[in-house]
């Protein structure tokens, strides 16, 4: 009797799949955030790179593609169609960012077909967005101090 209740146990566990990152049976398709990593602090642009086990490419090429997205909202995502393990920088002008606030998100990724309909591999990361602009870079300190004239007084 307690080998029957395992099994249900096991196979209620089971139908839940929504963060795979591949399609049931493991032979199907799979993709995977490979930066930045769970639990990251980013700042807006960001460094993204996926690798997925499908051929990624414009869609007019009948090729896979990802879509990004944040917080489960795929109704603004950007289109990522090159190359797997490359870098694609996102910008504050990005789809995907419209509406994401600082804060704790999770950032999703999901391998399309070419008629963007899901092709069966999702992948997510939790990550904290920044401020916008808080990785400034020292240059704009220094342009700042050199637009006021130099003071000699002798």
């Amino acid at each position: 009797m307690s080998s029957l209740a395992l099994v249900l146990v096991l196979a209620a566990c089971g139908g839940d799949d929504d963060t795979s990152t591949a399609s049931e049976g493991g032979g199907g398709p799979s993709v995977e955030i490979v930066e930045p990593t769970g639990g990251a602090e980013i700042s807006v642009p960001f460094t993204l790179v996926v690798d997925s086990s499908e051929e990624l490419g414009p869609t007019d090429t009948g090729n896979h593609h990802v879509h990004v997205y944040f917080d489960g909202d795929d109704s603004s995502y950007e289109v990522i169609e090159s190359g797997n393990g490359e870098e694609h920088e996102i910008t504050v002008d990005s789809p995907a960012m419209e509406g994401v606030e600082p804060g704790e998100h999770t950032l999703n990724v999901s391998l399309r077909n070419a008629d963007h309909s899901a092709a069966g591999a999702e992948a997510e990361v939790t990550v904290t967005v920044g401020e916008e602009g808080s990785g400034g870079s020292p240059s704009d300190d220094e342009d700042d101090e050199s637009e006021e004239p130099p003071d000699y007084d002798y």
